[in-house]
């Protein structure tokens, strides 16, 4: 005669063995919720990781200013690109993400070699003129090996999200309460760092190059690659900013009023 408690341990195997498994969605809220945050967080920081190696690679310190804006924007940008990456289910999440790190990654390489190669940093606005880096491919290949450590340092956080991204870090499909705080924290982050921009207003200072004196070196310099091309692409569409007289640095509000008189 069979024990009744090894016939109901047996049944209990057996339900449990074809009990269906646990989907995503059947997760724990709570648990589903840290995933999501701790892959909101690593975006931001990505960003600010590729800022501080560009900008140490290209000038050999980091300035506390600089640093200040590398968190401000970096924090802004990257909100708004875990926004984009968790509106979907994790499949997608997982190819949207890649890309959205692909593009501000490749950027990143480039202005290294770039600046490497020309002393100077790559402009949006010179992409008609790509044909004529044929001309110096050579001398591009030897910039690009010369600077192959940069380059593999710029892409590590791109080939662990490669690798282990889609099991590990991306989320599913955030609630829209998340997608909101992520809205709202990437404006936040965004105000404070055009708040500092404004706060800087002495003659050539910062106010004055990340508007009407914007040039590509110096808001590189001064802002970080992301925002520089924000920027451009901005004063591409919209024309570049008027400045008022007030707005004026000294110097050249002087040298302005000279050529008037002579």
């Amino acid at each position: 005669e069979k024990n009744p408690n090894t016939i109901e341990e047996q049944n209990q195997r057996t339900s449990s063995s074809t009990a269906p498994r646990r989907k995503p969605g059947d997760k724990d809220s709570a648990e589903r919720l840290l995933a999501s945050l701790q892959f909101i967080l690593a975006l931001p920081l990505t960003l600010i990781y590729l800022e501080l190696v560009v900008h140490f690679a290209a000038f050999k310190e980091i300035n506390s200013s600089f640093f200040v804006y590398a968190i401000f924007f970096s924090i802004a940008g990257g909100m708004l690109m875990a926004l984009l990456c968790t509106l979907f289910d994790r499949k997608v999440n997982y190819i949207i993400t890649l890309v959205l790190l692909a593009l501000p990654t490749v950027l990143c390489a480039i202005q290294i070699v770039y600046s490497a190669f020309f002393g100077d940093f790559f402009a949006i606005g010179m992409l008609g003129m790509a044909g004529n880096l044929a001309d110096y491919m050579s001398n591009t290949i030897k910039a690009i090996f010369a600077n192959l450590h940069w380059i593999l340092i710029l892409f590590v956080p791109f080939t662990l999200f490669a690798i282990f991204g889609r099991r590990v870090i991306v989320p599913h499909r955030s609630t829209w309460f998340l997608r909101a705080v992520c809205a709202v924290f990437s404006v936040c982050f965004f105000m404070l760092g055009t708040l500092y921009v404004n706060n800087h207003d002495e003659a050539f200072g910062d106010k004055f190059i990340y508007r009407e004196g914007f040039l590509v070196r110096d808001s590189v310099e001064r802002f970080g690659v992301m925002t520089t091309a924000r920027l451009e692409l901005q004063y591409m569409i919209f024309g570049m900013p008027e400045a008022d007289v007030g707005d004026i640095p000294e110097v050249l509000e002087g040298e302005i009023t000279t050529a008037i008189q002579g």
